[in-house]
């Protein structure tokens, strides 16, 4: 994942819309959108086969739940929670 080429996608979207990228408040978000888009997607490129096998023999007519998947959180999301009041995109 070339998150240098990433940084540099969201700084040309943010300039697009208007916004001023030196701006204290955005300056930091190209590198904030890569990391988060590489957590994200990270494994993506990764053969599934390696990680994942079929079961023969096996036989289910119910639903198979899955545990213990790890989820991950933008930190802008979590402070945004713990807030009161509306949020914008880019406050």
């Amino acid at each position: 994942m070339d998150i240098k080429k990433i940084e540099k996608g969201v700084s040309l979207v943010l300039e697009g819309v208007g916004e001023d990228t030196r701006r204290p408040g955005i300056r930091a978000t190209p590198r904030r959108v890569a990391r988060m888009l590489s957590e994200i997607l990270g494994g993506t490129e990764r053969e599934a086969t390696k990680n994942l096998r079929v079961i023969e023999d096996e036989k289910h007519d119910e639903m198979v739940l899955i545990k213990n998947i790890p989820s991950i959180r933008c930190a802008s999301t979590i402070s945004s929670r713990s807030r009161s009041g509306p949020r914008g995109l880019y406050s």
